[in-house]
């Protein structure tokens, strides 16, 4: 009996695997390698940190902001000219009340893709505001805005729709190129697959929220530490990319099985917020 109760449930799961799935999601198979094709691209894939990623062209993203807050570095993504889109775990200490950084210990480069070069834009910052809902060490409502004392002048990135979504995203930063190991100097992107909600439930439990956040990776490609707030990307859209999420936590870095999480940004919910703050 124990034997056909196994065979009866392997049977149900294969035929649950055939019913149509929401639109949010129609991703891959949980952790299948999404190798790049070289044929989407004009450039050459260079593999390299983050985890396993590339070198991309130093005209691509140009909305793509180094964060330092209070000496800890982070990435952003410039959806306004005067606003930086980043991480909530970026900008504030720890503790139950989450206090925010003072502005006047941030600052925000932005177009320098080489961190040991001159070159790109280096911002002060005037304000920098947190989702209200963000509650450390919870990562839900992973948000925060950095209000700069002047506007920059590369083109900010446009936020996708919540409708929006794709196979594989892209994700970028300076951080550490392999678990326990070192910071980039260059920018560094990587293309992971997209991870559908019931798989990404299923490693994180209770920690992750299908309204607040998307999961990618899993496969030997991931972000690291020191890539947080960066942004998620997904071809379309008039400037060629869209923004659907920030890098927010994870367990390790592209460990097999394990998907890194991400705000979802371009959700209902967080993008209201986000878009009301940046007008």
């Amino acid at each position: 009996m124990r034997g056909a109760a196994v065979l009866i449930g392997t049977i149900l799961i294969a035929l649950a695997a055939l019913v149509p799935a929401p639109a949010r999601a129609q991703a891959p198979p949980l952790f299948t390698e999404h190798a790049p094709d070289p044929s989407q691209w004009s450039f050459s894939v260079q593999p390299q940190g983050i985890v396993n990623g590339y070198i991309p062209p130093a005209t691509q993203w140009p909305w793509m902001a180094y964060v330092n807050v209070a000496g800890f570095a982070c990435g952003g993504a410039l959806i306004a000219s005067d606003v930086v889109l980043t991480a909530a775990h970026c900008v504030t200490g720890q503790g139950r009340r989450t206090p925010v950084f003072a502005a006047r210990r941030a600052n925000v480069v932005i177009g320098r893709r080489d961190l040991f070069e001159n070159g790109g834009e280096v911002h002060r910052v005037r304000r920098i505001v947190k989702h209200p809902r963000y509650r450390n060490p919870y990562k839900h409502y992973d948000v925060a805005l950095l209000h700069l004392r002047a506007p920059a002048s590369p083109t900010p990135a446009l936020l996708a729709s919540p409708q929006t979504w794709a196979d594989a995203a892209t994700a970028m930063g300076w951080g550490l190129q392999a678990e326990r190991g070192r910071p980039s100097r260059q920018l560094l992107a990587v293309e992971l697959p997209l991870v559908d909600d019931l798989s990404c439930g299923t490693v994180w439990g209770a920690a992750y929220s299908s309204s607040l956040m998307v999961c990618a990776g899993g496969g030997g490609r991931d972000t690291c530490q020191g890539d947080s707030g960066g942004p998620l990307m997904v071809p379309g859209g008039p400037r060629g990319w869209l923004l659907v999420g920030v890098t927010s936590f994870g367990r390790g870095c592209a460990r097999r099985g394990v998907p890194g999480v991400y705000a979802w940004a371009s959700g209902p919910e967080l993008s209201r917020w986000i878009l009301a703050g940046a007008s």
